[in-house]
């Protein structure tokens, strides 16, 4: 027999509990408590029904809210909230096409539910349907006069799944219709991708990867992207050019600390017949180390693993000339003047040209 006291505690606590609305539960994040309500909220009003349903989402008990959520809709209660709320619980427990049609049934009911566009597009990309998620995007894309997720999403899609030539004309067309900067700033830096590492078309992807180093010219990885395409299309006055604001950068203190802590700026990788040739260029030469006292240095990889064969480096200082290696097969040049970078990219491809 439960003792007095404990039958008072007990007493108290249910009637507390139940004195909460499902208002101030939600509030406190007493969804565990919320879910208690199962009986009875399918009665309640509409409002303590989608709190219901966030809570089981909150907790990953959709199929409870599914239920509930199924018996409210077809009422007369219900709202454009509540179709998306069943959209969401079949979301998740994986019913991604009852989803859609929740979601696409809730944006019928109230057009002005971005979010429901979004949703319903996310569905269907999750059903790999990736025609129909364009094809809602772009509903969003017309609808709304804030574009910027729609038309991001609406470029992405083509962009993630390989579609070359679709990706490059969705960013292309409406690369000045985004409205805010670093949305225009993320499209260049997806075209510059496309066009040189899968459209092949490098001197597009340079003349991108010009416009992002005008627009953000404090952005390290910017210079180095035109550094290394300008490089591929054997353009060496526009590398030393960048090469030199680099190095402003650096004896400025205004180089991403990535670099100065490394004391090193990572120039550009050549691919070989054999091996990837990673170019470096040493930010602070000191004489009492032997790596840092080198102006470029060469590592020598294997393609598939990246494995390191060894290092070939470059040195002038006061007036002595020489390379050094730790891979014996290397086969130095004699030099007799010093080297321009183009110099020593072409020195590093006929050594990288005899290994094996």
């Amino acid at each position: 027999m439960m003792k007095p006291l404990v039958l008072l505690i007990a007493l108290f606590w249910s009637t507390f509990s139940s004195a909460q609305s499902i208002q101030e539960l939600y509030e406190q994040r007493d969804f565990t408590t919320i879910l208690r309500s199962i009986d009875t909220i399918a009665d309640a009003p509409i409002e303590d029904v989608h709190m219901f349903a966030r809570a089981a989402h909150a907790l990953r008990r959709d199929s409870l809210s599914t239920s509930v959520l199924r018996q409210v809709v077809r009422t007369v209660r219900a709202t454009a909230t509540t179709k998306f709320e069943l959209g969401r619980s079949y979301y998740g427990v994986g019913k991604f096409e009852n989803a859609a049609k929740w979601f696409r049934e809730a944006r019928k009911s109230n057009p002005d539910m971005l979010l429901a566009y979004l949703a319903e597009a996310d569905a269907y990309e999750m059903m790999r349907r990736l025609d129909s998620a364009v094809h809602v995007y772009q509903i969003t894309v017309d609808h709304f006069d804030d574009k910027g997720v729609a038309l991001v999403k609406t470029c992405m899609l083509p962009t993630q799944e390989g579609y070359v030539d679709s990706a490059i004309h969705c960013w292309e067309r409406n690369l000045n219709v985004f409205e805010k900067p670093e949305i225009r700033e993320m499209a260049r830096q997806q075209l510059v991708t496309l066009y040189w590492e899968f459209a092949g078309d490098t001197l597009a992807a340079a003349n991108l990867a010009d416009e992002l180093v005008e627009l953000k010219p404090e952005v390290a990885k910017y210079r180095l992207q035109s550094i290394q395409i300008h490089s591929e299309l054997g353009e060496w006055d526009e590398v030393e050019r960048q090469l030199e604001a680099l190095r402003t950068q650096a004896e400025s203190g205004t180089l991403n600390a990535f670099y100065m802590q490394r004391n090193a700026i990572p120039l550009m990788t050549v691919s070989g017949r054999n091996f990837d040739v990673q170019i470096f260029e040493i930010i602070e030469q000191r004489q009492d180390s032997e790596e840092f006292s080198a102006q470029w240095s060469a590592y020598f990889t294997t393609p598939m693993h990246g494995r390191l064969l060894g290092h070939v480096r470059y040195y002038d200082a006061e007036g002595q000339l020489e390379f050094k290696s730790n891979i014996s097969a290397a086969e130095l040049p004699q030099i007799d003047s010093p080297l321009s970078i183009e110099d020593f990219v072409n020195h590093m491809k006929h050594i990288e040209s005899n290994l094996h």
